[in-house]
């Protein structure tokens, strides 16, 4: 990602009020894909982040180059890779444990109550149906029978929150220079 923010435009910063400045790299600004690219059905591929798997490694095992982890970031909105990617192992323990205390606590924490609206099942044909169901408040949630209510622990919701972020889109290496250029063009001509 080191290359990143080359692209950016260049602006000149007071950074004392004697009148003397410095020119620094204008990292506020951003820039989208254009729709052509985003909607293109052959632009991107649905991609599952393995353990470990961290920007830079999928963006030297996609484009060759790990200087283009920005452009996975980008396409997917993630600004804050340190949270918005997910977390492996004894980093995604550690992050329960800062956030709960530990994690029996995350595990004793009820994060939302929920009201069953149908049980979940397989199909004949193996295609699977998913319980459905909606977020009460305790007071419904006690008015419910056992069969008609469920919830989940903070450390559950943590868990589909990482696992979530597991899918991202990634743009097909065949529009790599096409971003590339589109990125340079923008950002240098905007000041």
């Amino acid at each position: 990602m080191s290359n990143y923010f080359s692209y950016f435009p260049k602006i000149q910063h007071s950074l004392k009020d004697d009148g003397t400045s410095v020119e620094v790299t204008n990292i506020l600004k951003r820039f989208a894909f254009r729709d052509s690219v985003e909607s293109g059905v052959d632009s991107f591929y649905e991609h599952s982040i393995e353990d470990g798997e961290r920007p830079d490694i999928l963006a030297h095992k996609l484009y060759g180059n790990s200087d283009y982890a920005w452009i996975i970031l980008l396409f997917n909105d993630i600004i804050d890779p340190m949270y918005e990617w997910p977390l492996f192992g004894q980093d995604f323990t550690n992050y329960i444990t800062a956030k709960y205390g530990s994690i029996t606590a995350a595990n004793e924490e009820v994060h939302a109550y929920y009201k069953i609206l149908y049980q979940g099942f397989t199909r004949i044909d193996s295609s699977v149906i998913k319980t459905k169901k909606v977020e009460v408040d305790l007071t419904t949630y006690n008015s419910l029978g056992s069969n008609d209510r469920s919830f989940d622990t903070a450390y559950e919701y943590e868990v589909e929150l990482n696992d979530n972020r597991r899918k991202i889109r990634v743009l097909n290496s065949r529009y790599l220079n096409t971003v590339v250029d589109q990125a340079h063009t923008l950002l240098r001509s905007a000041t």
